[in-house]
Formats: structure tokens, C-alpha cells, sequence
């Protein structure tokens, strides 16, 4: 007997279609959206603690609270433009955290840099404006720019992972809006009283850091020939290495759902097709490894995960969707119908 739910579904399925069982996958959804909500933190407390932890309190208090306005914003233009939340975006949001603190800290140690030269707050902050606004702008172009293939790709590739490319591109865009316009008025109001370096700017970068750094980039100017074959060969090593690495876009899938395809000849009857479906659910439900058995004849099944494409009516065809506990067991079953379809 089918319950309320499981009937309501039945009624509304085309004509040719037979529903064995209807199993709830929500707690599977749950389960991945909830790893992926643990990482995404961790990611966001890991930003968050280097910034305070390497830039000083205060200063790193600034860097750290852009973060949170601009995870905020974000989260507003993907209501405004409907973009769901779901483990494709997470995955987007945690790819672009290293990057959102990046604008944040070029305008405040920029500040920084000529509050110690002797300028006021607000002449730091203007000069933090006027001097990074549009080389941080072009830079965050450049890389929203890499995105773009997967963003405009037309294929199932590209609609299943498309979101990656809007959603690094409103963290990015919003992270430059926050590091020109909020992170300055932040600066002017919390950051402690920076006296002027003696000095001024030379002796700001006279530190024996600075000064090795200088070095290692004052030898690689004056041997750029040299520095250009080592960065080719690199490139080209790396190109050679990367044949050895394996090509997946997407993972392996860990949903727990087999599917099974059934073609008779063509011109086969809706009957004959009934049947033999009817067979093969109890050859699969004699298997340890089956849980429930959704059998759709005449057509496709519907589109239930994004990667799915139904298939066209077609009286000679059906599709068996097979619940199993989880990919292991859904793997070894797999392997047991192939064996049976060979013999």
C-alpha cells in the first residue's frame, strides 16, 4: 500500500509511468550539506584567525570584518538573482575566502604604510582610494575572468557547476566594493594611534626582511634571461606532470541510487515491456543490496537530480531506479546486474 505522499505522486505521473516505491532522500541532502557547512567555517575561522594573528589586533580586527560584510552581501544578491544554496555555491564561497581578505589588506596596510610616513587618518585613507582602488579592481576582473568557461559553458557541465562562476564573481566584486569604501572608513575610526616612522618611507622598508626580499627580486631583474628560462621550464615541466594526473571534473558520485536502462527492439509493446521490467524488478529485489525499486516504462524517469536528462516516450523503453543503503553497496550491485545481463 502506498501512503498519502507516495499516492499524491502516483496520481500526477504520466500515463505509462509505474511507481514501486518512493524513498525520502532528504536526510542524504542534509548530511552534504551540513560537511559541506562544517568546512565552509573552518575555512572562514582559519581567514579570520591569520588575519589577526599576522597583522595585529586591531589592523587584523578591520581585515577579519569584511569578511562577514561581504559573505553577507553575497548572500542577498544570490537571493535577488535566484541562486540556490546548495553545495555547488558552498564550494564557491569556500574557494573564494582566501581571496576576499586580499583587497582588505592592501587598503588598510596601505594606510597603514602612510600613517607611518606621517599622514593623518583621512589623508591615508584617501590615498588608500585614489592609489589601489583601480589596480585591486583589474585584478579582481583578471580573476573572475578565469571562471568564465565554466560560467557560459553550454553543456550539463556547465549547468550543474555554473554557479561557481556567479557566485566568485559577486564575492569578489563585493570584497573590492567593502575594501575601498568600508575597510577605509573602519581604518579612519579603529586603528590606534601609528606614529610617524624617522625617516619616512625609507626607513619603513629598512627592516632585514625587506631588504632580503629586495635582494632576491634585484637579482632576478638583473638576470631576467635567466629567471625567463627557469619560469618557461617550470611551465613546461608542470605541463608534462600533469599528464599523469587524473582528469575528473566531477567526483565520484555518492549518491545510493542505481540506475538500470531497459531497451527491447523497437516498435515493442507497452506490455511487453511491462513484463519484462516486471522480471528484472525481481531478479534486482532478490539481491541483498536493494532496498526499493522504482520502475518508469514508456519514458524516462523524471529529473530528479540536476545531471539526469529524461529520456523521450518510447513504449520499448524503461528505466529502474534501484535503492541501495550506500555507494558501496550500490558498487557491488552494480557489478552483480552486469553479471546478469551477460548471461
Amino acid at each position: 500500500m502506498l501512503n498519502a505522499e507516495e499516492a499524491a505522486i502516483h496520481k500526477e505521473l504520466p500515463v505509462g509511468l509505474v511507481l514501486s516505491k518512493v524513498s525520502d532522500q532528504s536526510h542524504v541532502i542534509s548530511e552534504a550539506t551540513h560537511e559541506f557547512m562544517i568546512k565552509f567555517v573552518v575555512a572562514l575561522a582559519v581567514v579570520m584567525v591569520v588575519s589577526l594573528a599576522t597583522l595585529g589586533f586591531r589592523v587584523g580586527i578591520v581585515v577579519a570584518a569584511a569578511v562577514p560584510l561581504t559573505l553577507a552581501a553575497v548572500f542577498v544578491i544570490m537571493l535577488l538573482t535566484g541562486r540556490d544554496f546548495d553545495r555547488v555555491t558552498l564550494g564557491a564561497l569556500i574557494l573564494s575566502l582566501g581571496l576576499l581578505v586580499d583587497d582588505a589588506i592592501i587598503a588598510i596596510e596601505m594606510m597603514v604604510v602612510k600613517m607611518e610616513e606621517g599622514l593623518d587618518r583621512i589623508q591615508a585613507a584617501t590615498f588608500a582610494w585614489t592609489s589601489t582602488a583601480s589596480p585591486m579592481l583589474f585584478g579582481t576582473l583578471v580573476t573572475i575572468a578565469g571562471f568564465l568557461p565554466v560560467g557560459f559553458a553550454r553543456s550539463t557541465a556547465g549547468e550543474y557547476a555554473g554557479n561557481i562562476f556567479w557566485v566568485v564573481a559577486f564575492s569578489l566584486i563585493t570584497s573590492w566594493f567593502v575594501a575601498v569604501l568600508f575597510t577605509p572608513y573602519l581604518g579612519v575610526k579603529l586603528l590606534p594611534d601609528i606614529k610617524p616612522v624617522s625617516g619616512g618611507h625609507d626607513a619603513i622598508y629598512a627592516t632585514p626582511n625587506y631588504q632580503r626580499f629586495r635582494g632576491i627580486v634585484r637579482r632576478v631583474i638583473d638576470h631576467k634571461w635567466i629567471a625567463a628560462g627557469v619560469t618557461i621550464a617550470l611551465f613546461m615541466l608542470s605541463v608534462a606532470g600533469m599528464g599523469a594526473v587524473e582528469k575528473q571534473f566531477f567526483p565520484n558520485s555518492d549518491r545510493p541510487e542505481l540506475t538500470v536502462e531497459v531497451n527491447l527492439p523497437p516498435g515493442s509493446a507497452f506490455a511487453a515491456t511491462d513484463r519484462a521490467v516486471n522480471n528484472i524488478e525481481k531478479a534486482i529485489m532478490a539481491e541483498p543490496e536493494a532496498q526499493a525499486v522504482t520502475s518508469y516504462i514508456g519514458q524516462g524517469m523524471p529529473r530528479f537530480i540536476l545531471p539526469t536528462n529524461p529520456e523521450l516516450p518510447n513504449p520499448a523503453y524503461a528505466q529502474i531506479v534501484v535503492q541501495t543503503e550506500g555507494p558501496a553497496a550500490r558498487d557491488a550491485l552494480k557489478l552483480k546486474l552486469w553479471e546478469l545481463s551477460r548471461d
